[in-house]
C-alpha cells in the first residue's frame, strides 16, 4: 500500500484426489506439489473480493496413474491433456 506495509493479495485454496500425481517427484523446487492429483482450485483477490475457480478431471489407467486431465477455467473454458508413459 502507500505506507510501504505488506498486504495480503490473494489467498488459494486447492483439493486433491488420492491418485498418484505423476509430476510430484519431478517437480520444480520451490513450487507447491502434492503427491495427489488437483482437482478444484479457487483463489479470493482480496482487493475486490473476486473468487476465481478451476475444475479437473482425470482419466485413470489400472495403476491409478491419470491418462488424461480436463481442466476448466473460470470462464468455461474446457481443455483436455493426455499423459503418456514410458513405461
Amino acid at each position: 500500500d502507500e505506507e510501504g506495509s505488506a498486504k495480503l493479495f490473494s489467498t488459494t485454496t486447492n483439493s486433491y484426489d488420492v491418485n498418484t500425481n505423476p509430476f510430484f517427484e519431478v517437480a520444480e523446487p520451490g513450487k507447491a506439489s502434492s503427491p495427489n492429483n488437483i482437482v478444484a482450485s479457487s483463489t479470493l483477490i482480496h482487493g475486490s473480493k473476486k473468487t476465481y475457480e478451476y475444475a479437473y478431471s482425470y482419466q485413470y489407467d489400472e495403476r491409478g496413474y491419470p491418462t488424461s486431465q480436463t481442466a476448466v477455467s473460470p470462464s468455461g473454458k474446457r481443455e483436455t491433456f493426455t499423459y503418456l508413459y514410458n513405461n
